[in-house]
């Protein structure tokens, strides 16, 4: 008759109760009480024996993301192009976002979208509008896909810290300066 956690990810349960389950997401601020208590896990280890058990991620900072959205902009600016920016953090979080004064009503969500599938594919877009243009239709079932050019993984070191999202323009032109807004953070642009 109890209720037990079983940590996924971070900010995410999947709940137990009486041989039924539940997956739930907790909003972005979850508290830390609530973590440790549901999933100690992911709350750092106090002592070096359980050092083994917490993995350390990498994240785009708020600054961080601030100087991806400002390259995007700046990109877009130079091109011409009215269009919406989000940026997410590795955990596929909203960091920040801005629509240009013109930019399409539909650009936010589309922005969104592309971010978020960046993000949780740890890829550019660009290769999966390319998969479903070659009859790879299956993937249009993915959770989180929006395969369409203008999503972009930001990466450190290897590692993907955020996603950066572009819509406004023509996916290619979306997807370039989804890049070159990547590239802001790091010496490494996104493939």
């Amino acid at each position: 008759m109890g209720l037990s956690a079983i940590c996924l990810m971070p900010g995410e349960f999947f709940m137990l109760h009486r041989h039924k389950s539940a997956s739930f997401r907790l909003p972005t601020r979850v508290t830390a009480a609530i973590l440790a208590a549901a999933c100690p896990a992911w709350v750092a280890a106090a002592d070096g024996d359980k050092a083994g058990d917490v993995v350390s991620v990498a994240s785009l900072s708020g600054t961080g993301a601030q100087r991806v959205l400002q390259r995007a902009l700046a990109e877009a600016r130079t091109r011409k192009e009215n269009v919406c920016v989000v940026v997410l953090n590795a955990a596929g979080d909203l960091r920040t976002a801005e629509c240009m004064d013109r930019a399409s009503s539909a650009a936010f969500a589309i922005a969104l979208g592309k971010a978020t599938t960046s993000a949780a594919f740890r890829a550019r877009t660009r290769g999966f509008e390319q998969a479903v243009e070659g009859g790879a239709a299956e993937l249009l079932a993915a959770p989180n896909m929006m395969p369409i050019d203008g999503g972009a993984p930001v990466l450190v070191d290897g590692q993907v810290v955020g996603a950066v999202g572009v819509s406004g323009g023509r996916s290619d032109i979306d997807g370039d300066i989804a890049a070159a807004a990547a590239a802001a953070i790091g010496a490494e642009r996104a493939r």
